[in-house]
């Protein structure tokens, strides 16, 4: 009955009994050698759950809607109609949500002669004829190789464009007789299973985290609850990991399915996948607007139609605004696929493995009368020799007392 209580408080995340009390003294106190172990279950596969989480978020589809820091952009310094390769940058900060803006690290070194005030150290951020330099690496006691740190704001934001390189590859990869005019769902879902695969290691590492977590704690709860006769703790952990286990190949089965179905039938009823793409389209461009008009409310035309650019408008290449297009389309439903996915796996677990080991796992184990008999029950070559030690005992204990002289003796 207590085992079966500590298995329900630990799953629901109550931590209430002397089993958990003992445990988190040794944490607190530092009293544990090696691993800290934790007997609350429920919040150390929460723990699994955020890395989880995180993981799966990583494999964001990026384009021009959704910059971040360490995205690579194409810098034009003279514009995208006098400079349409560009060279690639880094994005080296957080974008502003007030006015769409951010820095950039064009992938272009410069040489740098120290001046009086500058420190010299990597990282140092200086000033130099209206440039701003990140110092990289030393060269000797007075020069530095650099990089020109730029802030994207007002009519910079013409300036950066986001590669589409990649996406043109993969459309031209996977393209079948299409034409590139139309939205090709075969070539979408190609690139979703691609996106999605990248979630089964994630997934696999929660599996395994969790499942080696419920058999540690089942060890440790069965060696604090029950009684100290060997064969009887074994034939109970015996049961209890086999009902593990089987609710374990559930569970991994199910995962299975679940990511099955994401990489190979991408779908959603979700009216958030269309806010997501019209967030993805509008924010930015409206955001990179605002940020590039003077005082009087006016722009540049020539400053417009490159930002236009970045969002598929005025392009001459039929490859190019297909790969712009799709670069939206995929980042926007991946944006909706993650949050499922990212809060399924979590369910599945707590439907598959957790639920049961807490509600079902104590009442699923049946001895016969034969087997308690077996594992409570003295064997008859342990009764015989029980008794010889016994007997043993009690003639030393005998001539211990016939020869008192001997008692205080020093060995």
């Amino acid at each position: 009955r207590a085992l079966e209580q500590s298995l329900s408080s630990a799953v629901k995340g109550t931590y209430t009994g002397s089993f958990f009390y003992r445990h988190l003294e040794h944490i607190d106190s530092g009293k544990q050698e090696g691993r800290k172990y934790d007997p609350r279950l429920r919040s150390v596969i929460s723990s699994f759950e955020r890395e989880f989480r995180d993981s799966i978020a990583e494999t964001r589809v990026a384009c021009y809607g959704n910059i971040r820091k360490d995205d690579k952009v194409m810098w034009h310094a003279n514009g995208q109609e006098a400079d349409p390769e560009g060279v690639e940058a880094t994005v080296v900060s957080d974008v502003d949500d007030s006015d769409g803006s951010f820095f950039v690290e064009p992938n272009i070194i410069y040489t740098h002669k120290l001046r009086d005030g500058d420190k010299g150290e990597v990282g140092e951020i200086i000033d130099c004829v209206n440039l701003q330099l990140r110092l990289t690496q030393k060269i000797d006691d007075t020069k530095w190789k650099c990089v020109q740190r730029i802030h994207v704001a007002g009519s910079k934001m013409a300036k950066v464009s986001f590669p589409t390189k990649e996406m043109e590859s993969l459309l031209s990869e996977n393209r079948g007789e299409q034409l590139s005019i139309f939205p090709n769902y075969t070539v979408f879902t190609r690139l979703v299973s691609s996106f999605c695969g990248k979630w089964q290691t994630p997934t696999e590492d929660l599996s395994l985290k969790t499942k080696e977590e419920v058999e540690m704690f089942l060890k440790e709860a069965i060696n604090f609850h029950l009684p100290p006769y060997p064969l009887f703790r074994s034939m109970i952990e015996m049961f209890l990991l086999e009902f593990v286990d089987k609710r374990l190949k559930d569970m991994e089965k199910d995962m299975m399915a679940e990511m099955t179905l994401e990489k190979d039938y991408p779908s959603t009823l979700n009216h958030y996948l269309y806010e997501t793409l019209i967030k993805y389209r509008t924010k930015p461009l409206i955001q990179t607007l605002k940020g590039m008009s003077d005082e009087d409310g006016k722009i540049s035309v020539d400053h417009t139609i490159s930002v236009l650019k970045n969002f598929g408008v005025g392009l001459k290449s039929n490859e190019k605004q297909e790969a712009i297009d799709m670069q939206f389309a995929l980042a926007a439903y991946m944006k909706v696929a993650q949050k499922r996915f990212i809060d399924t796996i979590p369910r599945i677990i707590q439907k598959a493995l957790m639920r049961p080991v807490s509600d079902d796992m104590i009442s699923a184990i049946s001895l016969t009368d034969d087997e308690l008999e077996d594992v409570l029950v003295e064997t008859a070559a342990t009764k015989r020799r029980r008794q010889y030690l016994i007997e043993k005992r009690d003639s030393l204990e005998n001539a211990e007392k016939a020869f008192p002289s001997f008692r205080s003796r020093k060995v």
